[in-house]
């Protein structure tokens, strides 16, 4: 017979774990052996001793200090460095600069390793240096610059220069050759130096001088100079067009807009689709390029009796609008919204978007954002009120949205009873979907939202209204108010001269009845 079983010993304070399998029970032979596994649960090893540690005097304030790596079992995690028998720093790097330090003086210096479970070597041997004493010949040290680099961008600017000995330095800079703005101190002697300044303006030219001292204290000019920041990319989309219109005219198409007044407007681009509206600049027909604002397109008809089409407006920088949409049908029809291509509305399918589709059946107009000058207007019972002829942003959270494909259009109504539609795109950060248009003129807009979710194939729409107001500066009330006070101050002025006239008559019709009175 065999014995089976097995008996277990673990040592927890060592961290070592015992596994020991014993023979089952029956009749033991010279053969029977134990087995015996060791596993190593805990680190206990101090990593070890750096071997080879140096110092060097760099400057009257300054040892550097370097060392030889060590090695652990595991993890070497740091260096504890001592100056006369005192810890002053712990790294992770094998060299420490010490500055600070007092002329002519011996220091002392040892280093000790740990790991990641804070065992800690022994302490290495010890080694020293004397700081410089103060120089007296002032010929001592030349400083050269032997390289400068100067990596501007639009907010900041990194110096990288080198010198052919060891130096502090102080570099300051300014709009003027005063240097007025600002400046900034290295203490640390070195060879290389790399220093960033921040808080520029875009496309600014700025005067720098960039001065070192030597291990004596000895200053030295090592550059003095101008540079300019970058300027700001444009990542602004440009506003869309305005007033857009379609005129068919047989089978040709007569395409009408007004183009935004941005400084960098570049050109339109006309795309048209016979499927639904093109939703970037590439998702169709490219019609027409350029600055023009009319267009008669002559193939309009040509594949189809329902032409959509999509103005995109660019800008210098290459910015795209989200683009104006108008419909047009050579029978009369309204505009259709697509199915998605094999797309199935199967009750199942329709089930499984059930989430998404109470989502979007609760859209609101509430849910919209409104934007102008940077600030959100407030969007209350239904309306938001915004200041006219100038541009606003609009924008609906993404988050608010099926995540799978969909369109959104807003259309606004003027006074006439013209409509003028934009598709709203997502922004680069996936967000939100928007849409940057030019003001509109004095007056009240009925707005109206559609999204349209290709996968289920629902149509939504809700919609408020936009009231358009021509601000009244500041001056314009206090010209009012000097005008009203005027004509008040006018008017007691008047009210007080008859006052006196009457008083005056009063006084006279007295004087006569008295006289009278005493003639008789």
């Amino acid at each position: 017979m065999r014995l089976l079983g097995i008996f277990c010993i673990s040592i927890g304070f060592t961290g070592i774990g015992l596994l020991w399998a014993i023979p089952a029970f029956g009749q033991a032979t010279q053969n029977d052996s134990f087995v015996v596994k060791q596993e190593v649960v805990g680190d206990t090893q101090a990593p070890t001793v750096p071997t080879v540690i140096t110092a060097s005097a760099v400057s009257t304030t300054q040892i550097d200090v370097a060392w030889s790596t060590s090695t652990d079992d595991v993890e070497v995690a740091g260096y504890r460095l001592f100056r006369d028998g005192v810890q002053i720093a712990t790294t992770q790097q094998t060299t420490y600069t010490d500055t600070g330090l007092t002329p002519d003086t011996a220091y002392v210096y040892a280093v000790q390793a740990y790991d990641t479970s804070l065992n800690i070597s022994s302490s290495s041997a010890t080694t020293s240096a004397r700081t410089f004493a103060p120089s007296t010949t002032r010929t001592a040290q030349m400083v050269r610059l032997t390289d400068i680099y100067i990596e501007p961008d639009s907010t900041s600017a990194v110096f990288t220069w080198t010198s052919n000995v060891y130096t502090r330095y102080v570099l300051r800079w300014g709009k003027t050759a005063d240097y007025e703005l600002g400046s900034v101190r290295g203490e640390v002697y070195k060879k290389t130096h790399k220093t960033e300044v921040a808080g520029l303006e875009p496309n600014t030219t700025y005067f720098y001088e960039l001065r070192a001292y030597n291990r004596y204290n000895r200053s030295f000019l090592l550059s003095r100079s101008t540079f300019v920041t970058d300027t700001v990319l444009d990542t602004q989309a440009p506003a869309n067009v305005t007033n857009l219109q379609a005129i068919a005219q047989g089978n040709a198409v007569l395409l009408e807009w007004g183009n935004p007044d941005d400084t960098d407007f570049a050109k339109v681009r006309i795309v048209r689709s016979y499927l639904f509206y093109p939703e970037d600049p590439l998702d169709g027909f490219v019609v027409y390029e350029g600055g023009a604002e009319r267009f008669l397109d002559t193939r309009a008809f040509a594949q189809g009796e329902d032409a959509y089409y999509t103005v995109f407006t660019y800008d210098t920088s290459g910015n795209v609008s989200s683009g104006a949409v108008v419909f047009i049908s050579a029978t009369g029809d309204t505009p259709q919204t697509p199915e998605a291509e094999g797309a199935t509305t199967t009750p199942d399918a329709l089930l499984q978007d059930r989430d998404e589709d109470e989502r979007i059946m609760l859209l609101d107009f509430s849910d919209v954002i409104f934007m102008q000058d940077g600030s959100v207007l407030p969007n209350e019972g239904q309306r938001v009120v915004l200041e006219s002829d100038k541009p606003f942003l609009v924008q609906l959270p993404a988050a608010l949205l099926p995540r799978h494909l969909k369109t959104v259009t807003v259309t606004l109504r003027d006074a006439s009873g013209e409509e003028y539609s934009y598709l709203l795109r997502s922004n680069a950060e996936k967000t939100k979907y928007e849409v940057f248009l030019q003001g509109v003129p004095e007056g009240v807009y009925p707005v109206s939202f559609l999204v349209y979710d290709y996968k289920t194939q629902l149509r939504t729409s809700f919609g408020g209204t936009l009231l358009a107001r021509y601000p009244i500066s500041q001056a314009v009330v206090d010209e009012v108010g000097r005008s009203e006070s005027a004509r008040v101050g006018s008017t007691l002025f008047l009210s007080g001269i008859g006052g006196v006239w009457l008083f005056l008559l009063l006084w006279w019709y007295l004087r006569v009845s008295q006289r009278r009175t005493e003639d008789n």
